[in-house]
């Protein structure tokens, strides 16, 4: 699967958003400015010259609209005064590892060896941040550096929660001006707050792209900056529940520019955007004040006076990332632009966060509903969808502990609907408002299935995959083989699985509401793969932002599916993955592989090993574009110098991905051929150095990359090939190709680390199954074999699982079929074949043997057809050294294979 987090049509979608104009006639209210003085011209403190503020890229006006009206004057745009810079500030404020008393806003650094101590999946506060805190909330505003794949500065909200440690589930939230980032030159304390003053952080910089579309498109496709100078305060007043963030635009040279200011919100994978009178998803068009994002046990609230949200989903692009505009119109000399919005966190509903809001939003009319609520062991805090006459949903409420919840309802009619409710649908309530004011709801009572999986060897707890098919359809993880699954009740297919190397479990079984099921499994290995360790090379997770599977999900997924290592490839992103192994206990598991998709979108590649960094830019990740010191010149990074930022950050393995197709695949951007084994075009793009290539990504491309590897190799680049998920779901599991890595010349299946995983994968020791084994006795894939010219003899073993065949199996010698054995096993079979298989060899070769079958998988993997592959063994005739055959002029011949047509 190939997914990215950039087209050029998503670039399309991103250039056009709409534009609302925005009017503010209050300038300044309650207690977050009330010790302000108006000032709508200076620079507020920013360190950024004139100079740095028109550099190269913005001298010329570029794309950016001119109007041929005369500049307005100042008060064209709202005046919200900027909060007076205090007299010597201590630069690093209060300690953030300090809770604030009752009535105090803080502002603080985070100190070294510190985090900032935000809790949840997304928490990214690091040494060198700004906290806000008060009593009530805790915000983390990014330093100045580098921080993440998308943006060359900091100044973004990265975290923000109720309470310490109590979780933070937003990526970040930042400013923008069309597509160009505000960037965080400067990051400072314009006040600590202490007292009853209002704390506050101020970004300053200018208008630049941001590094994401310079990185993946580069900056001849984009609008260049146009010459801006921008201000962001955050603001947390003593016993405020939101923040308040004020941004100010205004231009650095002498024209009139027109603003189209707003924020790009990255609301995470486990929110769901929500707006009132529209539902989820985001609206075609219009403006509206206020929307929220909902997810499991938290939601966040944000309200500006006028908003408009724009739709960004693109392809595969599935991850939350909002784009809003705020304001419109001209600015010039004498007058700035400025927008305000405030922002909210709850507990997983729309109203407690619009309540929280109200001090600016003003309260809510209407009549005040009770609800109550079953809840139960696998509800504890439900959600229900509030929605009108017309099925438009206007609200989420969100149960406490004792199941109760409550809304402001404008007079009519109601509905209220559960969300994610076990025991499947719960039936839809209708209520009328004022008429009612309690509320009662229901739910049907699940089944529960007890799992006990234990592996037959030990009687261990296995982790494995429940899948069931019946009234709903899931895949679940059980680790450890202990687990209580709900369920609403009726008939189901069962399958129980740890992967392709143990037996599974098959039943149908009947499940009752309110009733248990006890489910003891017990699975044994059915083939052994001796110092062989599986993983898989490709594999995406919540810092992939066309990717929405949280990080503890991943590893599970992997664990279920038997694998030995974990290759987390986000693109241009890692996380602390060893944090989360050792978090879930499994780090006995389970070896963690740690890489990172190298994603421009002239080809991608992922890197190894490439350790969690979280004191450089982009915690370790290659980033793939650079700017100038503080100045408006970006430079996209060419191939092989992001090869090279790997090589410097410790990898040693470079595996190229998905590189035939119809977009990000290298061989294709270049013009790969195969006869002269280079590049054709766009020489410069050409990686000459890399380890590995997927040769099976997905099954369209699997035999043009076969012949592409082969030609490789019979050029003497010894490429390692690979197949890999590529997975960015869990619907398409983990695992599905793997690569089997022998670790047995310097450690063992129980005993091995990164640098045994590298060494193999260099040496060529891999081979891959699609739910076909194929191992050759005693010689090793990657070492080269001396003989004399004549027949050469290889022992072959075929195994697979009972849900698979293999049919026939294919020998290549030098790229070219030599050979093609039909298979007769049965389906139930475990070994499909094991015999003597003769090659007749005359001059130095790469010899590749494959497995197929055209009978689809069942049970696990059910649709793909199943096959397998080994990376070529070498035959030295005369034992004078290998020598790379070359390629003929008539090229690698087409492959006939299932996944040929």
């Amino acid at each position: 699967m190939r997914a990215s987090l950039w087209t050029v049509p998503a670039l399309v979608v991103l250039m056009s958003f709409g534009l609302v104009a925005c009017k503010d006639d209050d300038p300044c209210e309650g207690d977050t400015c009330e010790d302000a003085v108006e000032d709508t011209g200076g620079d507020g403190g920013g360190d950024v010259s004139d100079a740095d503020a028109s550099g190269e890229l913005g001298e010329g006006d570029g794309d950016a609209e001119v109007d041929e009206e005369p500049p307005p004057t100042g008060d064209v745009w709202p005046t919200v005064a900027r909060t007076p810079d205090e007299a010597d500030i201590d630069p690093m404020g209060f300690d953030p590892a300090d809770d604030p008393a009752a009535g105090e806003a803080r502002a603080g650094v985070v100190r070294a060896g510190d985090d900032g101590d935000f809790g949840g999946p997304d928490a990214a506060c690091r040494p060198g941040d700004f906290v806000l805190q008060n009593e009530n909330l805790r915000a983390c505003i990014a330093g100045p550096r580098e921080q993440n794949q998308f943006f060359f500065t900091g100044g973004h909200l990265l975290d923000i929660e109720a309470e310490r440690g109590s979780g933070d589930y937003i990526e970040l939230i930042t400013p923008l001006v069309a597509l160009l980032q505000c960037t965080g030159d400067e990051v400072r304390i314009a006040s600590d707050g202490g007292g009853a003053d209002t704390a506050v952080v101020r970004v300053s910089g200018i208008d630049l792209p941001m590094k994401l579309i310079v990185g993946t498109l580069g900056t001849d496709v984009i609008t260049p900056p146009v010459g801006l100078r921008t201000e962001t305060e955050y603001r947390l007043a003593p016993g405020a529940e939101y923040i308040e963030v004020v941004t100010w635009v205004e231009t650095a040279i002498s024209s009139v520019r027109r603003v189209e200011a707003g924020d790009v919100f990255l609301t995470g994978d486990q929110e769901e955007d929500f707006f009132p009178g529209y539902g989820f998803g985001r609206p075609a068009g219009g403006s509206t004040p206020f929307f929220a994002a909902i997810g499991p046990g938290r939601s966040y609230g944000v309200y500006s006076e006028d908003m408009e949200p724009n739709q960004f989903d693109v392809g595969d692009l599935t991850a939350g990332i909002l784009i809003t505009n705020m304001t419109v119109g001209n600015i010039g000399t004498a007058s700035e632009a400025v927008f305000r919005r405030y922002i909210a966190v709850g507990d997983g509903g729309s109203t407690e966060v619009r309540e929280k809001l109200s001090d600016v939003m003003g309260a809510a009319e209407g009549s005040v509903v009770n609800f109550t609520t079953p809840t139960g062991e696998f509800w504890d805090r439900p959600q229900w969808v509030i929605a009108d006459t017309n099925g438009v949903p206007v609200a989420v409420i969100v149960a406490d502990d004792d199941g109760s919840a409550a809304a402001t309802l404008a007079d009519g009619s109601y509905t209220a609907t559960a969300m994610n409710w076990p025991a499947g649908d719960a039936p839809i309530e209708p209520f009328t408002v004022p008429a009612t004011n309690a509320v009662e709801l229901s739910a049907p009572v699940p089944a529960v299935i007890v799992v006990d999986a234990t592996d037959g060897a030990d009687g261990s707890g296995l982790t494995v995959h429940v899948d069931v098919t019946g009234p709903v359809n899931r895949r679940i993880p059980v680790l450890r083989g202990s687990d209580r699954i709900a369920l609403p009740a009726g008939t189901y297919s069962l399958v129980v699985d740890h992967g392709e190397a143990y037996e599974n479990y098959t039943d149908t079984i009947e499940l009752v509401a309110g009733e248990e099921l006890q489910l003891p499994v017990t699975l044994n290995r059915v083939f052994e793969t001796g110092d062989w360790v599986s993983g898989d090379f490709h594999l995406h997770s919540m810092k992939s932002s066309d990717s929405e599977v949280p990080n503890v999900d991943r590893v599970l997924s992997n664990l279920a599916t038997g694998l030995d290592f974990l290759a987390p490839t986000d693109h241009d992103s890692i996380s602390d993955f060893a944090a989360v192994v050792a978090g879930m206990g499994v780090a006995d598991l389970i070896e963690l592989v740690q890489g990172t998709e190298i994603s421009p979108l002239r080809g991608h590649m992922n890197a190894f090993p490439t350790p969690y960094a979280p004191e450089v830019e982009g915690t370790g990740a290659i980033q793939l574009a650079e700017r100038d010191g503080l100045t408006r010149n970006t430079r996209q990074l060419d191939q092989p110098e992001l090869v090279q930022l790997a090589r410097d950050r410790g990898a040693e393995v470079v595996q190229i991905n998905h590189a035939r197709g119809p977009g990000l695949a290298l061989f294709a951007h270049v013009g790969f051929d195969r006869v002269t084994g280079g590049p054709t075009t766009r020489r410069n793009q050409w990686v000459e150095n890399f380890e590995a290539m997927e040769v099976y990504n997905e099954r369209d491309d699997f035999c043009e990359l076969a012949r592409d590897w082969m030609a490789l190799n019979n050029h003497g680049r010894r490429v390692t090939g690979t197949g890999t998920s590529d997975t960015h779901t869990l619907g398409n599991p983990a695992g599905f190709p793997r690569s089997y890595v022998h670790v047995g010349e310097t450690a063992s299946a129980a005993d091995f680390d990164v640098s045994d995983i590298m060494d193999a994968v260099k040496d060529g020791r891999v081979i891959v199954s699609g739910g076909l084994l194929i191992t050759l006795g005693a010689d090793m894939p990657g070492d080269i074999r001396s003989e004399s010219a004549g027949t050469v003899s290889f022992d072959v073993k075929v195994e697979s699982p009972s849900w698979a065949v293999a049919e026939e199996l294919i020998v290549y010698v030098n790229g070219v079929e030599d050979q093609r054995i039909a298979l007769t096993a049965d389906a139930a079979d475990l070994v499909d074949f094991d015999d003597t298989v003769e090659v007749d060899v005359s001059v130095d070769s790469q010899i590749v043997f494959m497995a197929f079958s055209d009978t689809a998988m069942v049970e696990v993997n059910r649709g793909d057809l199943p096959f397998g592959f080994t990376n070529p063994v070498y035959i030295d005739i005369d034992g004078d050294g290998w020598t790379a055959p070359g390629v003929p002029d008539t090229d690698i011949p087409e492959m006939v294979t299932p996944f040929c047509d």
